[in-house]
C-alpha cells in the first residue's frame, strides 16, 4: 500500500515574491542595457548620415570645379547646422544660385579648422583645395563624433 503525505498533497508551489523581484529586477537590467545600446547606434548612425551630406557636397563641388562647369570654381561654406555650395571664389550669403544642405536634425558642426575660414573653395583645372583642414560634427547631447579631413590636393576623408 502507497502512502501519501498529507502535507505534501496540500503543498502548492509557485513563485516566492523574493523571485518574482529578482526577475524583474533582472527583466528591467537587461532593457536598460538594450535601450543604451540602441542609443549608442542611433547617434552613430546620425552623425555617419551627416558626414555623408558633407562628404557628398564636397565632392560635387569638386567634380562642378573639375568639370569647368560655367567656367567658374566652386566652394562649400560650413555653418552649424547646413552646408552650402556655392559658385565663385568666395562665398556671398544671398546669392540665388547658392544650394543649401541642412544636416540631420540633432548633429551640428562643432569645429571648422580651415586657416580661419568657414569654407573651402576648389582650384579650377587641378582640384586643388585653396583651404585644407578639419570639420568636426557631433550629435547634440551626446559624445564622440566624426571629424573630415581636407587635404591640399582637393582630396577629403
Amino acid at each position: 500500500m502507497m502512502r501519501i503525505n498529507a502535507n505534501a498533497a496540500n503543498k502548492i508551489s509557485g513563485f516566492t515574491l523574493l523571485e518574482l523581484l529578482i526577475a524583474v529586477g533582472i527583466i528591467f537590467i537587461l532593457a536598460a542595457m538594450g535601450v543604451a545600446a540602441l542609443s549608442n547606434y542611433r547617434t552613430s548612425a546620425v552623425i555617419g548620415e551627416g558626414r555623408e551630406k558633407i562628404l557628398t557636397e564636397l565632392a560635387g563641388a569638386r567634380a562642378k570645379t573639375l568639370g569647368s562647369e560655367a567656367n567658374a570654381a566652386y566652394g562649400i561654406h560650413f555653418e552649424e547646422t547646413r552646408v552650402v555650395m556655392f559658385k565663385g571664389n568666395a562665398y556671398l550669403a544671398g546669392d540665388p544660385e547658392n544650394k543649401e544642405t541642412k544636416l540631420p536634425p540633432g548633429v551640428a558642426i562643432t569645429n571648422i579648422a580651415l586657416g580661419g575660414g568657414a569654407e573651402v573653395v576648389f582650384e579650377r583645372l587641378t582640384g586643388k583645395a585653396l583651404q585644407a583642414g578639419t570639420i568636426t560634427l557631433a550629435a547634440t547631447g551626446a559624445s564622440g563624433g566624426a571629424t573630415i579631413t581636407i587635404y591640399s590636393s582637393g582630396i577629403f576623408e
